[in-house]
């Protein structure tokens, strides 16, 4: 009888740790404006207005606009406003693999919790190649920095941008 106890307490622990950790995480919803002088900062040596090689500008992660973000326990979704219109993408947060619209083309992208942070992964074609990229969107004080790490260009190793926004 008492090992059942135990085991009983032991799976309700576990349980109440989980939910725990759930309710720790940063809530990303919300208006979230860039902040250029920070991230320019954050980004010394770096083309201003989130340039990169291979077409990976402005569209992956690295826009100067506002961006709109919606949580909730299962999805992220981020809504921005590009030069060709607004652009809405919904990720599911179990880490599976799904087809997203970026712009006129599709991506494979995978997003997932790691600890605090949100790891989205996304795969595109171009040129011929494809090409992955990580971005990361932590909470740091009082703002949304989302590091987005690209291939290097040619034969140079992976570069990071980081792009710093303010709530509001």
């Amino acid at each position: 009888m008492q090992r059942r106890t135990i085991g009983v307490f032991g799976a309700a622990m576990l349980v109440l740790a989980t939910a725990a950790s759930a309710q720790d995480r940063p809530d990303f919803s919300g208006k979230w404006t860039p902040d250029a002088e920070k991230s320019a900062a954050a980004n010394p040596g770096m083309p201003g207005g989130g340039g990169g090689g291979r077409g990976m500008g402005r569209g992956m992660g690295m826009m100067m606009g506002p961006m709109t973000l919606t949580l909730d326990a299962n999805t992220l979704i981020t809504e921005r406003e590009t030069p060709n219109g607004s652009m809405k993408i919904t990720y599911k947060l179990d880490g599976s693999e799904q087809q997203v619209q970026m712009g006129q083309g599709t991506a494979t992208a995978k997003a997932r919790w790691e600890g605090n942070t949100i790891v989205i992964e996304t795969t595109r074609a171009f040129n011929g190649n494809s090409f992955t990229t990580k971005s990361v969107y932590a909470i740091e004080g009082d703002y949304l920095v989302v590091a987005t790490t690209s291939p290097g260009r040619g034969g140079d190793g992976p570069m990071t941008r980081k792009q710093y926004y303010r709530k509001g």
